[in-house]
């Protein structure tokens, strides 16, 4: 495996919640309270579902300037703010297999802001190694025992 998609792994292994390195902060106090401000929107108001969601558009919400909410999201997460967004993304579409719900994985892949299946099935894969349809079928047998 090439260095450069072992660092993308880790990066989205930290983002998942799967890897639990702290990662090191070297910004100010104005990007950190930016950056934290933002991260509290992204939860609480589940921006990460908007299809549309764009830094521009996060920084807005957070009042604040994109170049902060760039800086915080690299140097706390390890990754730009695609990959920090689509992590997000994936980790709601988790959830939502594990769950009750029996919609479809366009459905699903609809709900947690993904533009197609595709795009889900890409990201899903690269911060699990398997594809949801996987996971599903995974979850529900193992719930069958």
């Amino acid at each position: 495996m090439s260095s450069r998609r072992g660092d993308f792994l880790k990066k989205l292994l930290y983002l998942s919640g799967l890897l639990y390195e702290k990662p090191v902060l070297y910004t100010s106090a104005t990007v950190e309270k930016a950056g934290r401000r933002a991260d509290q929107l992204m939860a609480s108001e589940l921006l990460f579902l908007d299809p549309a969601l764009t830094i521009s558009k996060l920084a807005r919400a957070a009042a604040t300037n994109k170049s902060y909410i760039s800086c915080y999201i690299r140097m706390t997460k390890g990754c730009n703010f695609r990959e920090y967004v689509n992590s997000m993304r994936v980790r709601h579409a988790y959830e939502l297999l594990r769950s009750e719900k029996r919609d479809s994985l366009s459905d699903i892949a609809l709900e947690c802001g993904f533009s197609n299946l595709r795009t889900m099935n890409r990201s899903y894969k690269a911060v699990f190694g398997k594809l949801p349809s996987q996971e599903r079928r995974e979850y529900l047998r193992n719930r069958a025992l």
